[in-house]
């Protein structure tokens, strides 16, 4: 039986992590995004389940209920590194919801503060997410990688092609 990820991206960010989980079998979900969103569009095209919101727009409640219903069905989160505005600051927040236990992985980027447009909020969210985190690659094939080998009963191996 396949691993459900769940995976917080956004700018282009997740759409390669995405199509890897996607080819390995993983049952992968994604959101919340702006409709428009590169990795929206990516979702969509690979039928990966997401939750969308209109470019711009701050979540409604019911956008934050579809995303915790994926949160609550899945068994890890990963972390693109995506910008992070006022209007996707809840993304992070709702990562943080997590129970203290719930793996957490990271697709790692520059230094979080320059996509922080919060004016720090975010950066602090972030900070407590990535002290928490179970592990962390620079690029979308070790971590990959990393979540086969941290989930190895129920994920095959990663196919040979591609990594």
């Amino acid at each position: 039986m396949a691993r459900h990820l769940h995976v917080f991206c956004g700018g282009g960010t997740g759409s390669r992590l995405l199509r890897l989980l996607h080819d390995s079998g993983a049952i992968v979900s994604a959101g919340f995004l702006a409709s428009t969103d590169s990795d929206a569009e990516t979702c969509r095209a690979l039928g990966i389940e997401t939750v969308t919101v209109p470019n711009p727009g701050a979540p409604s409640p019911e956008v934050l209920s579809a995303v915790r219903h994926l949160l609550r069905t899945s068994e890890a989160v990963v972390l693109t590194p995506f910008a992070v505005g006022r209007s996707n600051l809840a993304n992070l927040e709702l990562a943080l919801e997590l129970p203290e236990a719930f793996p957490i992985f990271l697709l790692s980027g520059s230094d979080f503060s320059k996509r922080d447009y919060t004016r720090g909020e975010a950066t602090v969210v972030y900070r407590q997410l990535e002290a928490r985190a179970r592990g962390s690659s620079s690029s979308a094939t070790g971590l990959v990688r990393l979540l086969f080998a941290s989930f190895p009963d129920v994920l095959p191996a990663p196919p040979s092609r591609g990594f």
